[in-house]
């Protein structure tokens, strides 16, 4: 299993920033850290400690990343069925954001924000709080609200 990544916690991502972007003559390196996405929006990590990184497709579909770079084969979180998109190229509908709560670790709760239609079929945006409770990799699909 490879070390902490650097970007594991928030101090390190602060310090991180403070060297790149605030340093004169600092330089940026990048590196590929998923692949196989389609149309990803959001990289996020839950602050729990384990080091997973959670990466959210627009299409409605969260990837859980491992430390060692795997991706786990069932989806953290998939609403393909419920999130609205198009297939125009630069199309600002479909799934927008994922955060998750600063107690994430005890608590369990995130949040989600995406496109959608109500009951009459009119488009909207959700926002919504949900809860990953008995497995961590996987999101309680019935405690959105």
């Amino acid at each position: 299993m490879m070390g902490r990544p650097p970007w594991a916690s928030q101090r390190n991502a602060l310090a991180i920033h403070r060297r790149l972007f605030m340093t004169p003559g600092a330089t940026l390196c990048l590196s590929k850290v998923a692949n196989r996405l389609r149309n990803p929006v959001s990289m996020v990590h839950a602050g729990d400690g384990t080091h997973r990184f959670f990466v959210a497709e627009q299409v409605g579909v969260v990837w859980v990343y491992l430390p060692d770079g795997s991706r786990l084969e069932q989806p953290f979180l998939d609403l393909k069925n419920i999130v609205l998109t198009t297939p125009w190229i630069g199309d600002e509908r479909g799934f927008l954001g994922l955060a998750f709560h600063l107690k994430f670790r005890h608590n369990r709760k995130f949040y989600i924000y995406y496109s959608c239609l109500d009951k009459k079929k009119v488009e909207k945006i959700r926002i919504s709080e949900m809860v990953s409770r008995a497995d961590p990799n996987k999101a309680g699909l019935k405690s959105e609200r």
